[in-house]
């Protein structure tokens, strides 16, 4: 047997485990296992992320919210009409009723 060479080991753990068929079944199991593993590791490190990265961008818009309201409402403490005007202007810039003119058909 001296003449397998580094097959040597290999041999003798198929032969301990009771055939080529037993050693190899033996294998397989033991790598899914371990490729199981690494995939549920890889899977909870991205979820993970993506959960932080959601979190990041709700508190960074709730923050950007009671901002706004926050301004808003020392503008109606101070008496400021215009600031504290309820109407948003759309950003595609519409404009208003009263800037748009005669309506054309």
């Amino acid at each position: 047997m001296s003449n397998l060479g580094p097959y040597i080991p290999l041999v003798e753990a198929a032969k301990a485990a009771g055939g080529p068929e037993a050693f190899l079944a033996h294998v397989k199991a033991v790598g899914a296992a371990e490729a199981v593993r690494k995939q549920l590791g890889t899977g909870a490190a991205y979820g993970a992320g993506i959960a932080l990265s959601f979190a990041v961008v709700a508190a960074m818009s709730y923050a950007e919210v009671r901002d706004f309201f926050a301004k808003r409402e020392a503008a109606i403490a101070r008496g400021d009409a215009e600031a504290s005007d309820l109407h948003l202007r759309d950003t595609a810039g519409a404009l208003d009723d009263e800037e748009a003119g005669p309506a054309t058909s």
